[in-house]
This record gives structure tokens, C-alpha cells and sequence, in this order.
């Protein structure tokens, strides 16, 4: 198997007909996965124009949007800092960074769309993407300066 696949990889690299191919399915269905963004932000922006927000103290009220947010966006980044930072692990301090601070970012446009097809909670789905951005706004500079000092 290893054998045919050297040799199927050689044929592809040399063979015009493979480019031709290749280039031909990449320049079809390309903008078709860059269109996953927008078709994400535009079911996030229908389901939020359906949720109905009251007043302040009503808006309050949804503590587990608030719980959520702490947990994605300070402790469980601070957490991971404060494991990865044991001298057992010996990782360089930039990719600690990194890994840091892609857990300090807020949760991912696709999440609503996948609660909705899983038949989840799709609607608070795209209340915590929602909320998790607005706080992650002020978070994401804290975390940048912990970082700062713990990433030395």
C-alpha cells in the first residue's frame, strides 16, 4: 500500500492532467467553504433578532450566559497557562501563548448552526457566541497582558 501510495504521489506531482484537476476542484468548491463565515453570521443574526432581550434586570437574569463567558474566557485560559507552565511541560514559550490565547477567544460562529442541526439549544447557542464576543472585547486585553508576564 505504502508502495502504490509513493507512486500515485509521483504521478500526481509530474502529471499535468492531476494539476488540471486539482485546480479545477479548488476552484470550484473554494468559495464555497468561504462561504461557511457568512452563512454562520447570518443564522446568528436571524436567531438573535428572534430572541427577546426585556430589560436590563431581565437580561441579568440569564446567569448561565455570564457563567459561561468567566469559564471560556478567563479560567479555563488561565488554567490551561498555569499547567503549561509547569517546567514537566517543556514548551516554548510562544506556542504556550498561542495556545493561551486561542482558548481565550470567544466561541465559534459555527456552534449555533451545529446545536441547530443536532436539535440542541440553538438559541442559547447563539446567546453565549454573542455574549462570549461583546466580553471577549475586554477580556482578550487582559489576557493578552497575562500573557505578557507569565510568557517569558
Amino acid at each position: 500500500v505504502f508502495f502504490i501510495i509513493i507512486n500515485l504521489r509521483k504521478f500526481v506531482e509530474t502529471s499535468s492532467l492531476a494539476k488540471n484537476i486539482y485546480t479545477l476542484a479548488y476552484d470550484t468548491f473554494n468559495p464555497l467553504g468561504r462561504t461557511t463565515i457568512y452563512l454562520s453570521m447570518l443564522f446568528i443574526g436571524l436567531i438573535l433578532s428572534e430572541v427577546k432581550i426585556g430589560s436590563a434586570s431581565e437580561f441579568l437574569r440569564r446567569y448561565p450566559l455570564f457563567v459561561l463567558s468567566f469559564f471560556k474566557l478567563l479560567l479555563v485560559p488561565i488554567i490551561a497557562l498555569i499547567v503549561l507552565s509547569n517546567p514537566i511541560f517543556k514548551i516554548d514559550p510562544i506556542v504556550k501563548a498561542i495556545i493561551v490565547l486561542q482558548l481565550a477567544m470567544p466561541s465559534a460562529t459555527i456552534v449555533p448552526a451545529l446545536a441547530s442541526q443536532y436539535d440542541s439549544d440553538y438559541r442559547f447557542a447563539t446567546e453565549c457566541v454573542f455574549i462570549t464576543t461583546v466580553i471577549g472585547v475586554f477580556t482578550l486585553p487582559v489576557m493578552a497582558s497575562v500573557i505578557s508576564v507569565f510568557c517569558r
